[in-house]
Protein backbone atom coordinates (compact mmCIF):
# COMPACT_ATOMS: atom_id res chain seq x y z
CA UNK A 1 0.00 0.00 0.00
CA UNK A 2 0.90 3.51 -0.91
CA UNK A 3 0.42 6.17 1.53
CA UNK A 4 -0.09 9.59 0.59
CA UNK A 5 2.08 12.19 1.80
CA UNK A 6 0.71 15.40 -0.05
CA UNK A 7 -1.41 17.37 1.04
CA UNK A 8 -3.46 19.26 -1.57
CA UNK A 9 -5.08 22.85 -0.87
CA UNK A 10 -8.58 21.78 -0.45
CA UNK A 11 -7.34 19.44 2.51
CA UNK A 12 -5.69 22.29 4.19
CA UNK A 13 -8.16 24.74 4.22
CA UNK A 14 -10.87 21.97 5.66
CA UNK A 15 -8.04 21.16 8.21
CA UNK A 16 -8.08 24.85 9.20
CA UNK A 17 -11.36 25.51 9.15
CA UNK A 18 -12.48 21.72 11.18
CA UNK A 19 -9.27 21.19 13.56
CA UNK A 20 -10.56 23.64 16.63
CA UNK A 21 -14.29 22.51 16.64
CA UNK A 22 -13.98 19.21 15.97
CA UNK A 23 -12.53 15.99 17.22
CA UNK A 24 -9.97 13.58 15.61
CA UNK A 25 -12.41 10.72 14.46
CA UNK A 26 -14.65 13.67 13.49
CA UNK A 27 -12.10 14.73 11.19
CA UNK A 28 -10.88 11.53 9.77
CA UNK A 29 -14.73 11.45 7.84
CA UNK A 30 -14.18 15.10 5.99
CA UNK A 31 -10.72 14.08 5.39
CA UNK A 32 -9.65 11.12 3.97
CA UNK A 33 -6.11 10.84 6.36
CA UNK A 34 -5.04 8.61 9.58
CA UNK A 35 -5.54 10.73 12.99
CA UNK A 36 -1.34 10.50 13.40
CA UNK A 37 -1.12 12.62 9.77
CA UNK A 38 -3.88 14.94 10.87
CA UNK A 39 -2.23 15.90 14.83
CA UNK A 40 1.32 16.04 12.40
CA UNK A 41 -0.01 18.33 9.88
CA UNK A 42 -1.50 20.95 12.18
CA UNK A 43 1.56 20.95 14.27
CA UNK A 44 3.67 21.90 11.07
CA UNK A 45 0.91 24.31 10.29
CA UNK A 46 1.06 26.07 14.13
CA UNK A 47 -2.85 25.17 14.53
CA UNK A 48 -4.01 24.68 17.94
CA UNK A 49 -7.29 23.11 19.72
CA UNK A 50 -9.30 25.60 21.15
CA UNK A 51 -9.55 25.00 24.75
CA UNK A 52 -12.26 27.67 25.38
CA UNK A 53 -15.62 25.81 26.78
CA UNK A 54 -19.33 27.12 25.93
CA UNK A 55 -21.28 28.22 28.75
CA UNK A 56 -25.14 26.31 28.82
CA UNK A 57 -27.96 25.92 31.50
CA UNK A 58 -29.33 22.48 32.24
CA UNK A 59 -32.78 21.85 31.05
CA UNK A 60 -33.75 19.86 33.86
CA UNK A 61 -32.12 21.10 37.25
CA UNK A 62 -31.25 24.54 35.84
CA UNK A 63 -27.74 24.11 36.80
CA UNK A 64 -24.58 26.07 34.47
CA UNK A 65 -21.81 23.89 33.24
CA UNK A 66 -19.36 24.26 30.61
CA UNK A 67 -18.98 22.36 27.36
CA UNK A 68 -16.07 22.04 24.41
CA UNK A 69 -17.99 22.67 21.01
CA UNK A 70 -16.95 19.89 19.80
CA UNK A 71 -18.90 17.81 22.56
CA UNK A 72 -22.16 19.39 21.39
CA UNK A 73 -22.00 20.24 17.26
CA UNK A 74 -23.48 17.60 15.20
CA UNK A 75 -24.74 15.74 17.87
CA UNK A 76 -28.88 15.10 18.87
CA UNK A 77 -30.03 15.66 22.66
CA UNK A 78 -26.05 16.73 23.59
CA UNK A 79 -25.22 19.66 25.90
CA UNK A 80 -28.85 19.96 26.96
CA UNK A 81 -28.32 18.43 30.15
CA UNK A 82 -25.96 18.54 33.25
CA UNK A 83 -25.52 14.86 34.01
CA UNK A 84 -26.71 11.42 33.16
CA UNK A 85 -29.11 11.82 35.35
CA UNK A 86 -30.60 14.71 34.22
CA UNK A 87 -30.86 13.19 30.94
CA UNK A 88 -32.87 10.33 31.49
CA UNK A 89 -35.79 12.74 33.58
CA UNK A 90 -35.53 14.73 30.32
CA UNK A 91 -36.30 12.14 28.08
CA UNK A 92 -38.54 10.14 30.41
CA UNK A 93 -42.02 10.29 28.70
CA UNK A 94 -44.05 8.92 31.98
CA UNK A 95 -47.38 10.08 33.10
CA UNK A 96 -49.22 9.54 36.41
CA UNK A 97 -52.05 7.03 36.34
CA UNK A 98 -54.30 5.56 39.18
CA UNK A 99 -54.57 2.21 39.52
CA UNK A 100 -58.48 1.36 39.04
CA UNK A 101 -58.62 -1.25 41.93
CA UNK A 102 -56.39 -0.16 44.85
CA UNK A 103 -56.15 3.66 43.60
CA UNK A 104 -52.44 4.04 43.98
CA UNK A 105 -50.36 6.10 41.47
CA UNK A 106 -47.71 4.96 39.35
CA UNK A 107 -45.98 5.83 36.17
CA UNK A 108 -46.95 4.84 32.48
CA UNK A 109 -45.64 5.61 29.06
CA UNK A 110 -48.64 7.49 26.65
CA UNK A 111 -48.71 4.24 24.12
CA UNK A 112 -49.15 1.66 27.27
CA UNK A 113 -52.01 4.01 28.96
CA UNK A 114 -55.18 1.66 28.26
CA UNK A 115 -58.99 1.55 29.77
CA UNK A 116 -58.32 0.25 32.60
CA UNK A 117 -55.02 0.01 34.15
CA UNK A 118 -53.68 -1.86 36.64
CA UNK A 119 -50.45 -1.34 38.87
CA UNK A 120 -49.38 -4.72 39.11
CA UNK A 121 -50.40 -8.62 38.85
CA UNK A 122 -52.15 -8.58 41.97
CA UNK A 123 -54.89 -6.23 40.84
CA UNK A 124 -54.93 -7.53 37.23
CA UNK A 125 -56.04 -11.26 38.88
CA UNK A 126 -58.24 -9.24 41.32
CA UNK A 127 -60.23 -7.26 38.18
CA UNK A 128 -60.11 -10.39 36.54
CA UNK A 129 -62.19 -12.17 39.58
CA UNK A 130 -64.68 -9.52 40.02
CA UNK A 131 -68.25 -10.65 38.91
CA UNK A 132 -71.07 -8.75 37.92
CA UNK A 133 -74.96 -9.31 37.86
CA UNK A 134 -77.05 -10.09 34.10
CA UNK A 135 -80.60 -10.56 33.00
CA UNK A 136 -80.75 -13.08 30.47
CA UNK A 137 -82.84 -11.88 27.24
CA UNK A 138 -84.66 -15.25 26.70
CA UNK A 139 -85.26 -16.75 29.50
CA UNK A 140 -85.12 -13.81 32.10
CA UNK A 141 -82.66 -15.88 34.42
CA UNK A 142 -80.04 -13.67 36.39
CA UNK A 143 -76.60 -14.85 36.71
CA UNK A 144 -73.03 -13.37 37.66
CA UNK A 145 -69.91 -13.73 35.09
CA UNK A 146 -66.41 -11.96 35.52
CA UNK A 147 -66.35 -8.69 34.18
CA UNK A 148 -63.61 -9.58 31.70
CA UNK A 149 -65.86 -12.09 29.71
CA UNK A 150 -68.87 -8.99 29.50
CA UNK A 151 -67.19 -7.03 27.11
CA UNK A 152 -68.20 -8.04 24.13
CA UNK A 153 -70.67 -10.44 21.95
CA UNK A 154 -73.80 -12.30 23.55
CA UNK A 155 -71.65 -13.37 27.05
CA UNK A 156 -73.33 -10.51 28.67
CA UNK A 157 -76.92 -11.24 27.07
CA UNK A 158 -77.65 -14.90 27.62
CA UNK A 159 -76.90 -17.49 30.71
CA UNK A 160 -76.16 -20.42 28.16
CA UNK A 161 -75.87 -21.41 24.49
CA UNK A 162 -79.38 -22.84 23.99
CA UNK A 163 -80.83 -18.89 24.79
CA UNK A 164 -78.18 -18.15 22.72
CA UNK A 165 -79.54 -20.27 19.89
CA UNK A 166 -82.92 -19.67 20.33
CA UNK A 167 -82.60 -16.12 19.55
CA UNK A 168 -80.84 -16.51 16.56
CA UNK A 169 -83.58 -18.37 15.34
CA UNK A 170 -86.11 -16.21 16.42
CA UNK A 171 -87.32 -13.09 13.75
CA UNK A 172 -85.28 -10.51 16.37
CA UNK A 173 -81.99 -11.85 16.40
CA UNK A 174 -81.93 -12.32 12.43
CA UNK A 175 -83.13 -8.70 11.80
CA UNK A 176 -80.11 -7.94 14.20
CA UNK A 177 -77.69 -10.05 12.38
CA UNK A 178 -78.57 -8.07 8.99
CA UNK A 179 -78.24 -5.19 10.61
CA UNK A 180 -74.94 -5.96 12.27
CA UNK A 181 -73.65 -7.34 8.62
CA UNK A 182 -75.01 -4.57 6.41
CA UNK A 183 -73.28 -2.34 9.17
CA UNK A 184 -69.99 -3.21 8.69
CA UNK A 185 -69.69 -4.39 5.42
CA UNK A 186 -67.41 -1.54 3.64
CA UNK A 187 -69.15 -0.28 0.47
CA UNK A 188 -66.97 -1.38 -2.34
CA UNK A 189 -66.04 0.83 -5.66
CA UNK A 190 -68.85 0.70 -8.55
CA UNK A 191 -69.42 -1.99 -10.98
CA UNK A 192 -69.27 -0.92 -14.48
CA UNK A 193 -72.69 -0.72 -14.91
CA UNK A 194 -73.26 1.49 -12.02
CA UNK A 195 -69.96 4.08 -13.82
CA UNK A 196 -72.70 3.91 -16.52
CA UNK A 197 -75.46 4.80 -14.36
CA UNK A 198 -73.57 7.66 -13.35
CA UNK A 199 -72.96 9.23 -16.29
CA UNK A 200 -76.67 8.68 -17.56
CA UNK A 201 -77.22 11.22 -14.58
CA UNK A 202 -74.32 13.37 -14.44
CA UNK A 203 -75.63 14.31 -18.30
CA UNK A 204 -78.94 14.57 -17.64
CA UNK A 205 -77.78 17.34 -14.74
CA UNK A 206 -79.76 15.76 -11.48
CA UNK A 207 -78.45 15.86 -8.03
CA UNK A 208 -78.14 11.93 -7.26
CA UNK A 209 -76.10 10.02 -4.57
CA UNK A 210 -74.65 7.10 -4.88
CA UNK A 211 -73.49 3.92 -2.96
CA UNK A 212 -75.85 4.91 -0.26
CA UNK A 213 -76.69 2.94 3.52
CA UNK A 214 -80.35 3.58 3.83
CA UNK A 215 -82.52 2.47 6.76
CA UNK A 216 -79.33 0.12 8.05
CA UNK A 217 -80.84 -2.53 6.00
CA UNK A 218 -79.60 -1.95 2.43
CA UNK A 219 -76.94 -0.56 0.54
CA UNK A 220 -78.52 1.57 -2.43
CA UNK A 221 -76.93 2.14 -6.22
CA UNK A 222 -78.72 5.87 -6.98
CA UNK A 223 -80.77 7.86 -4.79
CA UNK A 224 -82.09 11.40 -6.34
CA UNK A 225 -83.34 13.19 -3.64
CA UNK A 226 -85.43 15.76 -5.28
CA UNK A 227 -87.83 13.36 -6.50
CA UNK A 228 -87.35 10.38 -3.85
CA UNK A 229 -86.45 8.17 -6.62
CA UNK A 230 -84.00 5.05 -6.24
CA UNK A 231 -82.39 3.71 -9.42
CA UNK A 232 -80.71 0.56 -9.31
CA UNK A 233 -78.19 -1.49 -12.01
CA UNK A 234 -78.88 -4.97 -12.14
CA UNK A 235 -76.38 -7.86 -13.51
CA UNK A 236 -78.52 -10.09 -15.68
CA UNK A 237 -76.27 -13.26 -14.33
CA UNK A 238 -77.27 -12.52 -10.53
CA UNK A 239 -80.61 -11.23 -10.88
CA UNK A 240 -82.29 -13.76 -12.66
CA UNK A 241 -81.79 -16.32 -10.11
CA UNK A 242 -85.39 -17.28 -8.23
CA UNK A 243 -84.21 -16.61 -4.50
CA UNK A 244 -82.68 -13.46 -6.04
CA UNK A 245 -85.98 -11.99 -7.36
CA UNK A 246 -87.58 -13.02 -4.59
CA UNK A 247 -85.21 -10.62 -2.58
CA UNK A 248 -85.72 -7.64 -4.91
CA UNK A 249 -89.37 -7.74 -4.96
CA UNK A 250 -89.40 -7.56 -1.37
CA UNK A 251 -86.90 -4.94 -1.23
CA UNK A 252 -88.99 -3.31 -3.80
CA UNK A 253 -91.88 -3.76 -1.24
CA UNK A 254 -89.71 -2.33 1.56
CA UNK A 255 -88.60 0.86 0.11
CA UNK A 256 -91.66 1.93 -1.89
CA UNK A 257 -94.01 1.78 2.27
CA UNK A 258 -91.25 4.13 3.11
CA UNK A 259 -92.06 6.54 0.26
CA UNK A 260 -89.78 6.17 -2.67
CA UNK A 261 -90.55 4.93 -6.12
CA UNK A 262 -87.73 2.11 -7.63
CA UNK A 263 -86.39 1.74 -11.19
CA UNK A 264 -84.73 -1.60 -11.59
CA UNK A 265 -82.56 -0.76 -15.10
CA UNK A 266 -80.87 -4.29 -17.13
CA UNK A 267 -76.87 -4.46 -16.64
CA UNK A 268 -77.27 -5.82 -20.89
CA UNK A 269 -79.50 -2.64 -21.41
CA UNK A 270 -77.02 -0.01 -19.94
CA UNK A 271 -73.96 -1.35 -21.40
CA UNK A 272 -75.54 -1.87 -25.29
CA UNK A 273 -78.47 0.77 -25.36
CA UNK A 274 -77.99 3.58 -22.99
CA UNK A 275 -79.84 5.94 -25.05
CA UNK A 276 -82.72 3.53 -23.97
CA UNK A 277 -82.04 3.83 -20.18
CA UNK A 278 -81.73 6.99 -20.23
CA UNK A 279 -85.62 7.45 -21.47
CA UNK A 280 -86.65 5.41 -19.16
CA UNK A 281 -85.27 7.86 -16.51
CA UNK A 282 -86.81 10.66 -18.21
CA UNK A 283 -90.15 9.08 -18.06
CA UNK A 284 -90.62 7.80 -14.35
CA UNK A 285 -89.24 11.17 -13.58
CA UNK A 286 -92.18 12.59 -15.53
CA UNK A 287 -94.45 10.56 -13.67
CA UNK A 288 -93.10 10.83 -9.99
CA UNK A 289 -94.14 14.02 -7.64
CA UNK A 290 -91.73 16.29 -7.08
CA UNK A 291 -90.99 17.29 -3.62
Amino acid sequence: MIRRTLWSEKEIKKLKKLFSSYKDRELTMFINRPTSGIQGKARDLGLKKSSRKVKKICKVCKKEFFLYPCQVKGRKNHGLTCSVECNSKLMDTRIKVKCDICGKEFLRQKRQIKKRNYCGQKCCGLAQRKRKKFKCIVCGKVKERPISQLKGGGRGKFCGKKCRFRFQRSRKGRALQRKVTIASFPIKSPTDIELILQKILDGLNIKHISQVKKFKRYILDEIIPKYALIVEAQGTFWHQRPKRKRRDRKRKRYLEKRGYKVLLLDGQLLKKFPEKAKKKIIKELDNVYIK
